[in-house]
């Protein structure tokens, strides 16, 4: 095969490719953050399938991951990852057209959230119910973190998306095409 004849075949093979991979990033991530009293806060991320992008609340049973760490003024107190199997008591409920968390009732509610704070539960824990939101570490709350829920500071934050392998592929082809062109326009 001739140069131009092979990096033409490349260019092709990258432009198909290019529209056959699905995007690496077939879940949207969101970070997390909370501020309680106290100098009690928390961070962590989640993401769910972004089909479900605009199609309103959803609940424990369509996220894809949660993780969550906790701190006192600064330092660590402990963090917890939502494991394969979804736990007994676990709530999650969030709005994906406003991209808010949904809060205000009971922490077991289609209006509250409950992140492993069962007796028992192991690692960190976070509730949101009604009246308040704290913090737990192994099923116990750390009740000086308490804030009231009318107040929440619970939020979710888009994070950075990863460009989809698709991009790349595309984009090498369309180089490729380019110099193939500027080839046989010297030619």
């Amino acid at each position: 095969m001739t140069k131009v004849r092979l990096l033409s075949f490349a260019c092709s093979l990258g432009l198909g490719l290019g529209g056959l991979v699905p995007g690496i990033a077939s879940a949207i991530s969101f970070d997390i953050s909370w501020t309680g009293a106290n100098g009690y806060s928390m961070t962590g991320m989640f993401s769910y399938d972004d089909s479900l992008i605009g199609t309103g609340a959803i609940d424990e049973t369509d996220i894809d991951s949660l993780m969550i760490e906790g701190f006192l003024g600064g330092s660590s107190l402990g963090s917890w990852t939502l494991p394969a199997v979804t736990p007994t008591g676990f709530n999650f409920n969030f709005d994906t057209n406003t991209q808010t968390f949904i809060v205000g009732g009971s922490s077991s509610s289609a209006s509250g959230q409950r992140w492993n704070v069962e007796t028992g539960a192991s690692g960190l824990g976070f509730n949101s119910g009604n009246p308040n939101q704290a913090l737990a570490l192994d099923g116990v709350y750390f009740t000086d973190s308490i804030i009231k829920t009318t107040v929440s500071t619970l939020t979710a934050t888009p994070s950075a998306v990863p460009v989809p392998a698709a991009v790349y592929l595309f984009g090498s082809g369309l180089i490729g095409l380019a110099a193939v062109a500027r080839r046989r326009a010297r030619q």
